[in-house]
């Protein structure tokens, strides 16, 4: 989730990222994890996604994958 600097802070990308899981989620018929690429180095992205039950999977190259199922 990328947005325009003076709108970071916020709560927007954890507003946004819940409603799209909530949607997701609620249909029967699609997969029920989701995987995200975040730079190690992106600590307010490493934040929002573990505050949403994100598990870290795997770091290669200062890349990680985190997993929520």
């Amino acid at each position: 989730i990328n947005l325009n600097p003076e709108f970071r802070g916020k709560g927007l990308s954890k507003e946004l990222l819940s409603g799209c899981m909530g949607s997701l989620f609620s249909s029967t018929t699609l997969p029920k994890h989701l995987i995200a690429t975040i730079r190690e180095s992106n600590l307010p992205s490493i934040k929002l996604f573990e505050s949403l039950n994100f598990k870290p999977i795997e770091n290669i190259d200062g890349v990680s994958k985190y997993r929520y199922q």
